[in-house]
């Protein structure tokens, strides 16, 4: 059950002219899996509740995969949320609440390692939806001319902002579970480290259309990216860009 959770219905979707549509569909039907996982087994099965908690342990497990997948398929910049973590979530708060409260001290190091990682992801998709509501806002206002907003829409779409902002540095800064790394005892190292990467970018309209790269947009790109350095960087030669 649980690997065909992860696998894509070829065709089903397939209908859909929005990429990004898709991906949200598609990680809906991979999120119903979790839903098996936390229903209660008939109290005639023999240990049923040591049946329960491994079913819910599996749970745990799988929907740490499936969140991280999320996370990466639903990066576009576009307002719909991402329908498929939020409802592993919605499956998972209730049963996981009751699987913490009977812990014991005792049970294996991972068991805890992915309880925590879920509060991670709910944490994450909790700000993600701030930034979603702040975008489709956004977007709303787009579509009129500045000239005709409203001083309501105006204060309301930079209320969001603030949101959002704040929602964000709280998720980066939160002392629990750090999704930055410290920086207090970072190696310093005598002589310059070069780090060579290599990468490969998407570009997207807000529509979340796949934007083909042409000379004027690489151009640009490159430009963007000279721009965030110090002149004395790129004099030398400390950033290379080969697009």
């Amino acid at each position: 059950v649980l690997l065909r959770s992860r696998e894509v219905k070829i065709g089903k979707y397939d209908n859909l002219s929005d990429v990004a549509e898709q991906h949200r569909l598609q990680s809906l039907e991979k999120a119903k899996v979790i839903q098996w996982l936390c229903f209660t087994p008939p109290s005639t099965i023999t240990n049923v509740k040591d049946v329960s908690k491994k079913l819910l342990l599996q749970a745990l497990e799988h929907s740490n995969v499936l969140f991280r997948e999320f996370a990466l398929i639903s990066m576009w910049r576009v307002p719909a949320m991402p329908i498929g973590a939020h409802t592993a979530l919605g499956f998972l708060a209730e049963p996981l609440k009751q699987l913490a409260e009977t812990l014991e001290t005792s049970e294996d190091h991972n068991v805890f390692e992915d309880l925590r990682e879920v509060e991670e992801w709910r944490e994450y998709y909790s700000c993600d939806a701030t930034y979603r509501n702040w975008l489709k806002i956004e977007l709303e206002n787009a579509e009129v001319p500045v000239s005709e907003l409203s001083l309501e829409e105006k204060e309301r779409a930079i209320s969001a902002a603030k949101e959002t902002l704040t929602a964000s540095l709280s998720l980066l800064e939160r002392r629990e579970t750090q999704w930055l790394a410290s920086t207090d005892n970072i190696y310093e190292s005598a002589e310059p480290v070069f780090l060579e990467l290599h990468a490969t970018a998407m570009l997207c309209l807000p529509s979340g259309d796949c934007l083909c790269p042409d000379a004027t947009v690489c151009t640009t790109l490159m430009s963007a990216l000279y721009a965030s350095v110090g002149d004395e960087v790129v004099s030398n030669r400390q950033l290379m860009l080969i697009a």
